[in-house]
């Protein structure tokens, strides 16, 4: 027996049975009976006219959470060459080097002064670069100068014999 629908107000319950309905499986003319779920228990979506509003969405609050944190710098060096980030000695002999500001606001910029020595045999190299970092990132900077001017005077004194 198909299901009779009987009006209440604007709305109908399934199941109910009102004497002298004409067609039950039409419903009341208006009233719109509930859509069934379909085979896999998920109610299909309404008709496009009847979709409900989208809840708005505030607008993005500018991010003032920024906390102040270190740039890190990778410093491209000769190996075992001396390197001083604004007068202060790094310790480490590696060609690459990692150096860690102390912690500043994101996206502030600041400058440090760089200096590279090297020493190969009985000569002296040296190079020196202003580096400009930014709170919150990596600065990759090598020093193609010295690193060829120690290549050239390694290859000279390893041909040479000395």
């Amino acid at each position: 027996m198909p299901a009779s629908y009987a009006p209440i107000g604007d709305y109908t319950i399934p199941g109910s049975v009102t004497p002298g309905l004409v067609n039950p499986s039409l419903g009341t003319p208006g009233v719109r009976p509930p859509i069934p779920a379909g085979p896999s228990g998920i109610s299909p979506l309404p008709p496009p006219s009847e979709k409900p509003e989208a809840p708005a969405i505030p607008p993005a609050k500018p991010n003032t959470d920024l906390k102040p944190t270190p740039a890190s710098v990778i410093l491209v060096v000769p190996e075992n060459s001396q390197v001083l980030v604004d007068g202060r000695p790094l310790r480490s002999t590696e060609s690459e080097r990692l150096f860690l500001t102390p912690a500043i606001e994101t996206n502030k910029q600041f400058f440090y002064t760089v200096k590279v020595t090297a020493k190969v045999g009985d000569k002296e190299f040296n190079e020196s670069k202003k580096i400009l970092v930014t709170g919150g990132q990596v600065t990759k900077v090598t020093f193609e100068e010295i690193i060829s001017q120690v290549k050239a005077e390694q290859t000279i004194i390893s041909t040479s014999g000395k």
